[in-house]
């Protein structure tokens, strides 16, 4: 969230294209892991 918030502030991605990759492939590996959680909690 703060790498967010920092390009949500400066206009624009102001790190490496890598970085940037890696940020994106783990924000959404993150939530889809949250959400399947949640999900197995739900049917317990």
């Amino acid at each position: 969230m703060p790498f967010a918030a920092i390009e949500l502030t400066m206009g624009s991605w102001t790190y490496s294209e890598t970085f940037c990759l890696v940020r994106t492939s783990l924000d959404v590996l993150l939530t889809t892991a949250s959400i399947l959680h949640l999900c197995c909690i739900a049917l317990d």
